[in-house]
Order: structure tokens, then C-alpha cells, then sequence
């Protein structure tokens, strides 16, 4: 990490919490001390830097852990996670109108 926040062009930083959690042999366990650290790790050496840094760690259930972490850029979500909740969110509330209509008529 101390090269790559120095390479030119490398504006910021972004640690894949899965990726990490094989490269520390924990694989599939990102909540290890060992990849918590290594994340960390990387935070202190690309702000030292000055390069912003973020983590994987995608949506808003993540949010606070992200901060606690120190990242400077946040993930709100990936696009089929996002496309998947509003989609789902479309389906509820056609749900909910087909459900007050039928009510209604009853």
C-alpha cells in the first residue's frame, strides 16, 4: 500500500473487505481482527498520503462501521442491490394499492 498511494494518477483508495479477507487468509471472514486491521492498515497509509480512502462495505446498514473505520468515501450501495430494493419497494407498493382497492370493493 505504501507504493500504490504514490503511484501518479491514484486519487483514492478503495479496500475490498472479501478480497482482503483471502489475501489474510480469513477467507469470507471480514469482521477478523486480522482483516479489520489490514483495513485500517490501509486507511492510515493512503490518508497519510492524502489519498481519500473507502472500503466494500456497501449500504446504509454499513454506514456507521464505515466511518468507525475512518473511511473518507462511503458506499451507499451496488447496483443490483440497489436496483433489486427498488424494485422490491415498487412491488410493495403495488401490493399495498391492489390489497386497498380490493378492500374497498369488498
Amino acid at each position: 500500500i505504501e507504493d500504490i498511494v504514490h503511484v501518479p494518477g491514484v486519487d483514492w483508495v478503495l479496500v475490498g473487505p472479501w478480497d482482503m479477507s483471502g489475501t489474510t487468509q480469513s477467507f469470507g471472514d471480514t469482521e477478523s481482527d486480522e482483516v479489520q486491521n489490514a483495513v485500517r492498515r490501509v486507511f492510515e497509509v493512503a490518508q497519510a498520503a492524502g489519498r481519500p480512502a473507502g472500503n466494500g462495505y456497501c449500504g446504509v446498514n454499513h454506514i456507521e462501521k464505515a466511518l468507525e473505520l475512518g473511511c473518507q468515501l462511503v458506499i451507499l450501495g451496488e447496483d443490483a442491490g440497489c436496483l433489486k430494493q427498488g424494485l422490491d419497494d415498487a412491488v410493495q407498493a403495488f401490493r399495498e394499492l391492489i390489497n386497498s382497492r380490493e378492500r374497498i370493493q369488498a
